[in-house]
């Protein structure tokens, strides 16, 4: 678990055809990322051409998203992948799709039409209710900036039904009082704008425009009704309308999401042949499996071929052509360390061969914000958001999901270091398996090895060299499984860099230890730093002799390029480490900080009289404490494992493994 899984080359001839069913075969399991055979080195990829494809990828994909439009309309949900069975493959009638995918739109287009006609006059009348509730009475003259035009008039009962009919096409309310002998008094609204469209049929209809009539006079609410009552109707319409639509989807689903898993499976499909390469009579693949996946995926190729195929297995630890940057990676961690392999993989993906620091990186980051983050209430607190959080995501495996699961897991280092601290949402409810974090940094006097505030700090520098440390011996054992034994001598993290740090080490705590007074004996020093010293400057020299002798010729100058480029080596060492292992003080400052801004809220708590304004500055103090320190604490466990131990080691621009699969994610 500690390397990328281990990866192995498959290179296959079959018959013209076995092709269907040994594409479906290699379908049905998806393990194999496939590499085009016509690119590649192989001695007939020249003489290769492509399968032929009735139809192109290009145009399933266009298939599939028109239905997944279509089916989303009406929150139908598609079928999982990983349900999709590749020897349910049918030839795909792309003409007939096309004509049902069309045919539903079409339905659908006529329904978009008559919802935006309804969602016009909607807004009008909205807009004719709002205009006249600012009335006071609707017998009044509306102002001259109102959008609302009021008419009054009689019209004959004859025609009263018709005129009503005919307006009922516009965005307007019509109101009739008690009818005389022959007329009805009536009141129109409309809005200004459609005065050129109402006044053609108000003449149709005789229309006989007169004074306002007392018996309409204080009828606002009877008006309001009638518009509400329209609206009302109206939105039904909308409703009914969208409803129709969604059940013009619905009664076609079922063929819809057989056409799409058909067109699903057949995108795989032909992603995999596009990979072929044929001949006159055979048809050949190349690419890359996981190891522990080889006997399976024979076993299946020659049943789908009858036993007619050739297979040919290629090691990249056996083959020096194959660069690690073309061998796919495949990182295969369980449940608890995936938000670390997450974490990892936002870093960059290890090269192939090269170390996985997943597992490391899980005990580091969680060491770190552990002791940045020492307090077993606030965990606790972590805890619960971080499983809500990722409970909220179900199992997406998505950014949040793996956000939530790692601030669970920080939550539980916070936990075991609080309980080591004795610290519960900063008070010491129960005494500290370790030593009292908040007693020391408040200036008590500790007992045991940790007994003030430099002690703490020590504490960290070891943690710094034991992570720093960790980091070259995992880049030297990159360099080895590389066969770069020049690195593994001469690199800043090989055995002379590691020596020198080493050497920089034991003097640092060797003057330290005498109360700053002296430094070891100078056999001691030339021994711990002088001697990789010197054999550092044989390093430009070594790679010009073994690396650059063919590009380059020797010339005298190029002794001094080689003195400059010693002296610069030294200089970068002693910087570069001295930096990385003083830059783990921030545990410790972040710690600190912690514990005093606990104590802060807790001496403004003590200062109010008022009991509840106390715990209410408490909580709000927690609260801030658990966000703010929360935050720094992720931020600053992410940067030392990034910066000051990845710089150590690792090796990325590793490429994904993506097998062609029903089944992947």
């Amino acid at each position: 678990m500690i390397f990328p899984q281990s990866m192995i080359r498959l290179s296959a001839v079959i018959l013209h055809k076995s092709t269907d069913a040994v594409t479906r075969a290699l379908l049905n399991a998806g393990v194999i990322d496939f590499i085009d055979i016509r690119k590649t080195e192989f001695s007939l990829s020249g003489h290769l051409t492509a399968i032929d494809q009735e139809l192109g990828n290009s145009d399933v994909c266009d298939l599939r998203n028109r239905i997944e439009q279509l089916l989303k309309q009406a929150n139908i949900t598609l079928p999982l992948t990983s349900t999709l069975d590749a020897d349910s493959l049918s030839p795909v009638d792309a003409k007939q799709i096309v004509i049902q995918i069309e045919t539903i739109t079409a339905q659908i287009r006529d329904i978009r039409i008559k919802q935006k006609e309804l969602q016009h006059k909607l807004n009008r009348k909205n807009e004719i209710l709002r205009q006249t509730s600012l009335f006071e009475k609707i017998d009044e003259s509306p102002p001259a900036d109102s959008g609302v035009k009021i008419r009054t008039g009689i019209i004959l009962k004859s025609r009263k039904e018709g005129l009503a009919k005919a307006l009922s096409v516009y965005p307007a309310v019509i109101h009739f009082a008690n009818a005389t002998e022959s007329e009805f008094p009536a009141v129109l609204l409309y809005m200004k704008r459609d005065e050129e469209r109402i006044s053609p049929v108000l003449d149709r209809f005789c229309w006989q425009t007169i004074e306002f009539p007392s018996e309409l006079s204080g009828q606002k609410d009877q008006i309001a009704d009638k518009l509400n009552s329209e609206i009302s109707e109206l939105k039904d319409k909308q409703k009914s309308l969208r409803m129709s639509a969604e059940n013009i989807i619905v009664n076609n689903a079922p063929s819809l999401r057989e056409s799409w898993k058909n067109l699903t499976i057949t995108k795989h499909y032909i992603k995999i042949q596009d990979s072929f390469g044929k001949t006159t009579d055979t048809v050949l693949f190349t690419g890359w499996i996981p190891r522990n996946k080889q006997r399976q995926t024979e076993k299946m190729i020659k049943k789908a071929t009858a036993g007619n195929c050739y297979l040919e297995w290629s090691r990249p630890e056996k083959d020096s052509s194959v660069l690690p940057d073309a061998i796919p990676v495949k990182l295969n961690h369980g449940s608890f360390f995936k938000p670390f392999q997450w974490i990892v993989e936002n870093y960059s993906l290890p090269q192939y061969g090269s170390i996985d620091p997943t597992i490391i990186v899980a005990i580091s980051f969680l060491a770190m914000f552990g002791l940045m983050f020492g307090d077993a209430g606030h965990g606790l607190v972590l805890s619960l958001a971080g499983a809500t959080i990722a409970f909220a995501n179900g199992k997406k495996q998505n950014t949040p999901f793996m956000l939530g699961r790692l601030i669970f897991w920080c939550g539980c280092a916070s936990i075991i270091t609080g309980i080591l601290f004795g610290s519960y949402f900063g008070f010491a409810f129960f005494p500290p398996l370790w030593f009292d974090y908040h007693g020391i940094v408040l200036g008590h006097k500790g007992s045991g090895l940790i007994s003030d505030v430099y002690d703490i700090l020590g504490i960290t520098i070891r943690f710094g060299i034991i992570i720093i440390g960790s980091g070259l011996i995992l880049n030297m054992i990159n360099r080895l499984r590389s066969h770069q034994y020049l690195g593994f001598l001469f690199d800043k993290g090989g055995i002379l860099g590691s020596w020198f740090y080493a050497g920089g080490v034991y003097t640092a705590f060797f003057f330290v230890n005498s109360n700053y007074k002296s430094f070891p004996p100078a056999h001691l020093i030339a021994i711990a730093i002088g001697i990789p010293t010197l054999l550092f400057a044989l390093k430009p020299s070594l790679e010009f002799f073994f690396e650059k002798r063919k590009e380059h010729d020797f010339k005298p100058a190029l002794l001094l390029d080689w003195f400059m480029d010693w002296i610069v080596e030294l200089l970068e060492l002693f910087s570069g480490y001295l930096s990385n292992t003083l830059s783990f003080m921030r545990i410790a400052g972040l710690g600190i900080a912690h514990v005093s801004l606990m104590s802060a809220f807790f001496q403004i708590a003590a200062t109010i009289e008022s009991g509840f304004i106390s715990l209410v500055i408490l909580i709000l103090g927690n609260i801030l404490v658990i966000v703010l320190e929360g935050l720094s604490a992720g931020i600053q466990s992410l940067r030392l494992n990034y910066y000051e131990f990845f710089s150590k080691y690792f090796r990325g621009s590793g490429k994904v493994y993506q097998p062609v699969s029903l089944r992947r994610k």
